[in-house]
């Protein structure tokens, strides 16, 4: 567990250890976004205006794998599924 103790930031967020981001989804990291402004445990008695700034800087970097990694998912899911289903992907 000592490995982990050394993982953390110093404005009170978490580095990857491993670095997969297989994972990684817009709705996770947008929940991990607005988790962090609202929950007061990230930085305890700091301003709205700090903890959107804390948030946005720790999980924006992630946007970009989380987009992909949303967009093959719904390919997949397009891909198992009828005919019907591509076509709903690709309507919306």
């Amino acid at each position: 567990m000592a490995e982990f103790d050394d993982a953390q930031k110093p404005n009170g967020g978490f580095v990857d250890v491993n670095g997969g981001d297989g994972d990684l989804t817009l709705y996770l990291v947008l929940r991990r976004l607005v988790a962090a402004i609202f929950s007061p445990g990230t930085a305890p008695g700091a301003p709205l205006l700090r903890r959107v700034k804390i948030s946005v800087a720790d999980n924006c970097p992630l946007l970009r794998q989380a987009s992909r990694n949303s967009a093959r998912n719904v390919v997949l899911w397009a891909r198992r599924g009828s005919p019907l289903r591509a076509l709903l992907v690709i309507s919306n």
